[in-house]
């Protein structure tokens, strides 16, 4: 796979986190999401994508085609619909594109009060 090794800055990166605890400061929702790639054109004309082929293929790789991220968001961001809209607009890949989003799983960052807290104050 010297292909694969040669190419390997142009692929997409599999994995991206945003700043957890800059997230909870800012009160916001932090989701981990799968967000799956395909090529533009349907044949196999793309050459980036038939590296990903590739690395589907080969135990010795991670699949690039899907993309594990973490996310900082505003609560009216947590959607499926428009995050994979967002990554659309935002992915500058020429050849490849945002297809879907898949386990998107978020957790809110704000501070929580329970039962202890209210007496302690």
């Amino acid at each position: 796979m010297a292909v694969l090794a040669e190419n390997d800055g142009q692929l997409p990166k599999l994995f991206a986190l945003d700043h957890y605890y800059r997230c909870r400061n800012l009160h916001r929702v932090f989701c981990k999401l799968d967000i799956q790639l395909m090529p533009k054109v349907s044949n196999n004309a793309c050459h980036i994508w038939s590296i990903i082929e590739k690395t589907k293929i080969d135990p010795a790789y991670f699949d690039h085609s899907i993309l594990h991220h973490g996310v900082c968001l505003k609560s009216s961001e947590v959607d499926e619909n428009v995050l994979l809209e967002n990554y659309k607009e935002n992915y500058l890949h020429k050849e490849i594109v945002p297809v879907s989003i898949k386990n998107l799983r978020c957790i809110s960052t704000s501070p929580t009060l329970d039962i202890f807290d209210f007496l302690l104050m």
